[in-house]
């Protein structure tokens, strides 16, 4: 995947906002607004990907310290893993 800059982003964000009729300082919060939500939105998927990954390895018998080294999640989420999907 090719990592967009802010930038990249905020320009993005800032067409879209001109799309939608917003001009001026409306157009340039609707463009500021737009970077965090695409930020957390990678955030989230990242952690999602992380969290699918700890469950597979899981189920494969690894360690949890193995899991948590592998996927930088904490092992006390990987514990909470564990008892939320019976692994």
């Amino acid at each position: 995947m090719i990592m967009k800059t802010d930038k990249e982003i905020y320009s993005d964000g800032h067409n879209l906002a001109l799309q939608k009729g917003y001009e001026g300082a409306a157009a340039e919060k609707f463009a500021e607004n737009y970077v965090k939500g695409y930020k957390i939105g990678l955030e989230k998927g990242e952690i999602k990907g992380k969290t699918k990954t700890a469950i597979k390895l899981l189920k494969k018998g690894m360690s949890i310290e193995d899991i948590s080294d592998a996927t930088e999640l904490p092992i006390e989420q990987i514990e909470q893993l564990i008892k939320e999907n019976n692994t």
